[in-house]
C-alpha cells in the first residue's frame, strides 16, 4: 500500500497583499497630503488652564508654515470651533512664501465649572481639515462671603437684625446673575437685589439673611446648605436660637465665625463685620476690649461702636479680611469682651492661585539646524476684579537647544491684565524631534509645561510618520513576547499605547520593541502610534489574542515516596510483561 503525502501547509503571509500595497502607497509619500499640500500646522493641542467662568483666558496661537520652496496661496481658512471655544482667522487670505508663516488666535470662555474638552474642533485650510484638541477648567467667577451666620438669642416671634451676605464679581468681565437659591427656610428669610442685575468687574450685590423664632431652642439650618448663583454652588450655614425674653443689659454679638470662601493669594478679600446689636428698650453703654485675630493672613480693623448703644440699634465691632499668602484652607480665630462677657468666633479661608498660567506646551515646529525660532512667550492673566500681588521663581529649561529669557510682569498684576512671564525660543543643534520641560512657581503654586521643536537641514523634506510592521502576533499567557514596531518618516520617532496592550507587555519608547510576559489570556485590542512632531502621528490598531498555555505544560516533580511507588510499579509491571512472554514463547516452534 503506497503511503500518501502529507498535505503541505500554505505559507503563511505575514499580511495581505493590499495592506503591503496600502503601507508601499504611504511609504511613497501620499502621507504628505495630511501636511494639507506643503503646510505644517502646529500645534494642534492646546491646554488653557483654569479661566473663571464669565471670562476669557489669554489667546494661544496656532502657526501654519509653508514648508515648500514655492509660495502658496491664498489661503482660504475656516476656524472650526464653537462655544466655549474661540478663534480668529488670522491667516485667511494670506500668501505664504517659502518657509514663512502666519498665525490663528484660539480662547477659551468656559460657561460650565469643571474640566472642558473639545470634541470635533479642528482648523480648515484650503478645504481640509487638520483635528485639533482644546483643553481647559471652568473655575468659579462669583465670590460668596460670608458663609456662615448666627443670629444669637431672638426673642421668640420677632425678628432678628439682618446679616448680609455678599457676591462679588472677580472675573475680569461683566457678569450677569441669571438664577440663584438663597438656601433660606423658616425660620430664617431672605431678600435680595441680585437676579437679574449685571455685576461689572470687581462688583457686588447682597442678600439679607433674617431670623424670626417661633419656638423656643436652637435652630439650624440642615447639613448641606447650599447657596447656588449661576449654577455655583456655596454651602453654608445659618443658626439662632428662639428665647422667651432677653435680659436687661444683654447684647448680641453676631456672628460667631466667618468663612471667606475661595480668595486669590496676593490679594484681598472683601471685608466681614462682627456686630453688636442692643435688642432691648433702653440705651446700653459699652465697655469694650480684644477682638484682633492671631496674625496674618487674616486682617483685623477697629469698627464704629462708642460708648454706649441706643435701643434697637447695631454698631460694627470689628472689620475683618482675609489676605492669603499659600493656598489651601486657613483658620484663626479671636475673643472679644462686650461689658464684661467674652464672645469667640472664628475665621477661615482658602488660598487661591487666582491667576491663570498658559500656555501648558509651546510647539516651535520645524526649525533649521542653526537658526533660531520666533521667541514664544508663557503668560499670566489675572481674570479677577482686583490686583494680585506676584511672587515668582524658577522658569528656565534644562539646557540648549531650548533658550529662556525673562518677562516683563512685575510685583504685582492689575485686573483683567496679562504679563509676559518667560520668553523662550528654539535653537536646534541637529536634526530630529527635541524636547524638554520647566516648572515655575507662581504665588507658591508649581506650572509645569512643555517645550518641542523639530530641527532640519535645508531643504529636507517633512514626513509624518508611518508605521510599517505587520500588527503584531499573538501570544500565550505565562510565555516571553517579543516584537519590534517599525516606522518610517522624517527624524526619531517615540512609540506609544494607548494603554490597551495585554497586561504585562510594554513597549519601549525609543526601540517600539513589545516585550514582557502576558500574565492573561483573552482579546485585547491595542492601538499603537508613532510620533515625530510632525503631523498626523502614525496609528496602528488590530485586536491582539493571548492563549491560555496549554495543559499539561507544567510537569510535577515526584516526591522521594512517589518514586518509590513508581519503582515498585515497574517491578511488578515488568514481572508480569516477562512472565505472559515466557508462556506465548514456550509454545512458539523452534525455528
Amino acid at each position: 500500500m503506497q503511503s500518501q503525502p502529507r498535505s503541505k501547509r500554505p505559507p503563511r503571509t505575514p499580511w495581505p497583499r493590499w495592506a503591503a500595497g496600502f503601507a508601499a502607497l504611504l511609504l511613497s509619500g501620499a502621507a504628505c497630503a495630511d501636511m494639507v499640500g506643503g503646510l505644517l500646522v502646529s500645534p494642534t493641542s492646546l491646554n488653557f488652564g483654569s479661566v473663571a467662568l464669565g471670562a476669557t483666558s489669554a489667546s494661544q496661537q496656532v502657526t501654519v508654515t509653508n514648508t515648500t520652496s514655492a509660495p502658496i496661496g491664498p489661503l482660504s481658512v475656516g476656524s472650526g470651533v464653537s462655544a466655549p471655544w474661540g478663534s480668529g482667522t488670522g491667516c485667511s487670505g494670506v500668501t505664504l512664501a517659502a518657509g514663512t508663516s502666519c498665525s490663528s488666535t484660539y480662547t477659551f470662555t468656559p460657561t460650565a465649572l469643571g474640566p472642558q474638552v473639545s470634541s470635533g474642533e479642528g482648523i480648515t485650510i484650503n478645504g481640509v481639515k487638520v483635528p485639533m484638541s482644546f483643553v481647559g477648567t471652568g473655575v468659579q467667577g462669583l465670590q460668596v462671603t460670608p458663609t456662615s451666620f448666627n443670629f444669637g438669642d431672638v426673642i421668640m416671634n420677632t425678628t432678628s437684625p439682618g446679616q448680609v451676605l455678599t457676591v462679588t464679581n472677580i472675573t475680569s468681565s461683566p457678569v450677569t446673575i441669571a438664577s440663584s437659591s438663597a438656601g433660606a427656610m423658616e425660620p430664617f428669610a431672605y431678600s435680595g437685589n441680585c437676579p437679574g442685575i449685571t455685576l461689572a468687574s470687581g462688583a457686588s450685590c447682597t442678600y439679607t439673611y433674617t431670623f424670626l423664632p417661633t419656638t423656643l431652642g436652637a435652630r439650624a439650618t440642615p447639613a448641606g446648605t447650599e447657596f447656588v448663583v449661576n449654577g455655583q454652588a456655596t454651602p453654608i450655614s445659618l443658626q439662632g436660637t428662639g428665647v422667651a425674653s432677653i435680659p436687661p443689659g444683654s447684647l448680641l454679638v453676631t456672628p460667631s465665625a466667618f468663612d471667606f470662601g475661595d480668595v486669590p493669594i496676593g490679594s484681598t478679600s472683601v471685608p466681614q463685620a462682627v456686630t453688636v446689636t442692643n435688642p432691648t428698650g433702653a440705651a446700653i453703654s459699652l465697655n469694650l476690649s480684644g477682638g484682633g485675630t492671631g496674625a496674618a493672613p487674616f486682617n483685623t480693623f477697629q469698627g464704629d461702636c462708642g460708648a454706649s448703644l441706643a435701643a434697637g440699634s447695631t454698631c460694627t465691632l470689628r472689620n475683618f479680611s482675609f489676605s492669603p499668602i499659600a493656598t489651601g484652607s486657613q483658620t484663626d480665630g479671636a475673643a472679644i469682651q462686650v461689658n464684661g462677657v467674652s464672645y469667640t468666633f472664628g475665621v477661615s479661608g482658602r488660598g487661591v492661585s487666582g491667576v491663570t498660567v498658559g500656555p501648558a506646551n509651546l510647539d516651535f515646529g520645524p526649525v533649521l539646524v542653526g537658526a533660531v525660532s520666533p521667541p514664544r512667550a508663557i503668560t499670566v492673566t489675572n481674570p479677577t476684579g482686583a490686583a494680585i500681588s506676584l511672587n515668582l521663581s524658577g522658569g528656565g529649561t534644562g539646557a540648549a537647544p531650548f533658550n529662556t529669557f525673562q518677562g516683563d510682569c512685575g510685583a504685582s498684576l492689575a485686573a483683567g491684565s496679562t504679563c509676559t512671564l518667560r520668553n523662550f525660543s528654539f535653537s536646534p543643534i541637529a536634526t530630529g524631534l527635541q524636547t524638554d520641560g520647566a516648572a515655575i512657581q507662581v504665588n507658591g503654586v508649581s506650572y509645569t509645561f512643555s517645550v518641542s521643536g523639530i530641527g532640519i537641514n535645508a531643504g529636507q523634506s517633512l514626513i509624518a510618520p508611518v508605521i510599517t510592521s505587520a500588527p503584531p502576533p499573538g501570544g500565550t499567557a505565562g510565555a516571553p513576547y517579543n516584537f519590534i514596531v517599525t516606522a518610517t518618516g522624517t527624524t526619531a520617532f517615540t512609540f506609544s499605547d494607548a494603554g490597551t496592550l495585554p497586561p504585562g507587555l510594554t513597549i519601549n519608547p525609543s526601540t517600539g520593541a513589545i516585550t514582557g510576559t502576558p500574565s492573561a489570556a483573552g482579546s485585547y485590542n491595542v492601538t499603537l502610534a508613532a510620533a515625530n512632531g510632525i503631523l498626523p502621528n502614525g496609528a496602528q490598531a488590530f485586536t491582539m489574542d493571548i492563549a491560555l498555555a496549554p495543559v499539561g505544560s507544567v510537569t510535577a516533580v515526584p516526591t522521594l515516596g512517589e518514586w518509590g511507588l513508581l519503582l515498585m510499579a515497574c517491578l511488578v509491571g515488568g514481572t508480569g510483561w516477562w512472565q505472559v512472554r515466557r508462556r506465548s514463547t514456550s509454545r512458539w516452534p523452534a525455528p
